[in-house]
């Protein structure tokens, strides 16, 4: 009677699991980076839709000021704004620290209304203040006023430059956003609709 040797020994069934689980890691490290690559490339893209949805609502706020614009160092939510940052622009060497826009609309009544955009440099968070001095005439109401809205999140960079608000009628701003280790910069020119001078809320007839 003759052996039956078709079955496997126990050096093959070794060899044989030893390839598998080379096989298997393979495949999940193939997995792993698929997954993260996916992360990556959806995060990406999904931080370019924040920054432009951030963008176009700062245009949106931006165009219409037909009173002053005003770009100072720190969160400024009162009516007294704190130091403004030197030769109203930061864009080419920005500042890593908080910083607050303002922008002033006068309405057709004559009541002026002031507004502020802020960038929480520790909170990596731009956010937009309506209303934030109310004034008519030589009396004003200084203060926050409405509920502020979150313009945009993973913001680790904001700079502004109005130096050219008032004879070109231009603000630039560029924002910087990194999501998932993948950082996306962008420069946008807004142009203004109206003349504006360079003041603080409420100083126009003093702009520097």
């Amino acid at each position: 009677m003759k052996e039956d040797n078709r079955g496997l020994t126990l050096i093959e069934l070794i060899v044989t699991v030893a390839i598998g689980m080379v096989f298997s890691g393979v495949i999940l490290t193939f997995i792993a980076g698929a997954s993260k690559s996916y992360r990556y490339t959806s995060g990406g893209a999904q931080s370019q839709i924040d920054m432009q949805d951030a963008l176009d609502q700062l245009e949106g706020y931006m165009v219409n000021a037909n009173l002053s614009v005003y770009y100072t160092k720190g969160i400024n939510k009162a009516s007294t704004p704190g130091e403004k940052v030197a030769n109203d622009s930061d864009i080419d060497a920005p500042l890593i620290q908080s910083k607050t826009l303002f922008g002033g609309i006068q309405g057709e009544d004559g009541i002026k209304n002031y507004y502020s955009i802020i960038w929480d440099a520790d909170k990596e968070t731009l956010y937009y203040y309506p209303q934030l001095l109310k004034q008519s005439g030589d009396t004003g109401t200084g203060g926050e006023n409405g509920t502020k809205e979150v313009l945009a999140e993973n913001v680790t960079q904001f700079a502004v430059d109005i130096h050219h608000a008032s004879d070109q009628h231009t603000v630039r701003f560029k924002l910087v956003t990194k999501v998932n280790g993948r950082e996306i910069e962008k420069t946008e020119t807004v142009t203004l609709r109206n003349d504006v001078v360079i003041a603080a809320p409420g100083k126009e007839g003093t702009q520097e």
